[in-house]
């Protein structure tokens, strides 16, 4: 299973006029859908919930969209983090600011999966503590994994379990698990280029660390190129990426 960054869109064009049309688009799956009950084909008409099209571009060269049609749409559409191919082997999450609502997922996943993965080290980082998000999650959390918590600022009197600085410096100076190893983070550019970076020169393999990129993301399905990285997409190649796939145009 892969942890997925999913979300259900609708998007409806202002401006009523005549009655309006609903149009559908749905990728290969129906897993979790919320709007389509059939995989999206071409050979579909792309207005029926029963019959969507594969992509907003099919929807929009097979008809005029009129003021108040609207288009369900399923995605954004891509990968998540690997969570199927670090069954067996050690990890090591590395999160910041709201790049950790990001890894909840895998955390939750991680926590009720315990016994596929080997040593998991999860380093989450804030500006200061009352930029903390899931705090409540924090015991739970470190029952499934070694976790490591750090504040941009820790002003004194400040009752909170942390390492004041950045969570990169914090990753250099922990030993990490040994052996076959997969990192996945996300959170501000600065952070991944610079946790990437260490672990790299810990001697993480470049194909084995994932960053994700979905910051980038404006219309999830491909349309806008807003996202686009070299000649890739994050909304439909990504969000999640190996480092070895971006280093040309992050480093």
């Amino acid at each position: 299973m892969k942890i997925q960054h999913l979300c259900s869109l609708i998007l409806t064009i202002q401006a009523t006029t005549a009655a309006a049309t609903s149009y559908y688009v749905n990728d290969a799956s129906t897993s979790g859908d919320m709007f389509c009950s059939a995989p999206g084909a071409l050979a579909n008409s792309g207005t029926s919930s029963n019959a969507p099209k594969p992509s907003l571009g099919d929807i929009l060269s097979a008809y005029a969209l009129a003021p108040g049609d609207t288009v369900f749409i399923r995605g954004p559409y891509g990968k998540g983090y690997p969570m199927k191919e670090a069954e067996g082997r050690n990890m090591v999450i590395i999160a910041g600011g709201c790049g950790v609502a990001s890894v909840k997922g895998v955390f939750d996943y991680v926590g009720k999966n315990r016994d596929k993965y080997n040593e998991i080290y999860a380093f989450v980082g804030y500006r200061n503590s009352k930029e903390v998000i899931f705090e409540d999650f924090v015991d739970e959390w470190k029952e499934s994994m070694s976790l490591f918590v750090s504040l941009d600022t820790l002003k004194e009197g400040t009752c909170y379990d942390a390492t004041e600085g950045f969570v990169t410096d914090l990753v250099k100076i922990t030993e990490l698990p040994r052996g076959d190893t997969v990192a996945m983070l996300c959170g501000p550019p600065i952070m991944m280029k610079l946790s990437g970076r260490a672990l790299i020169e810990k001697g993480m393999p470049e194909d084995k660390v994932y960053v994700s990129e979905e910051r980038l993301m404006y219309c999830a399905t491909g349309t806008c190129c807003h996202c686009m990285i070299g000649s890739t997409f994050t909304c439909k190649d990504g969000p999640v990426f190996r480092w070895d796939e971006l280093k040309e145009h992050t480093s």
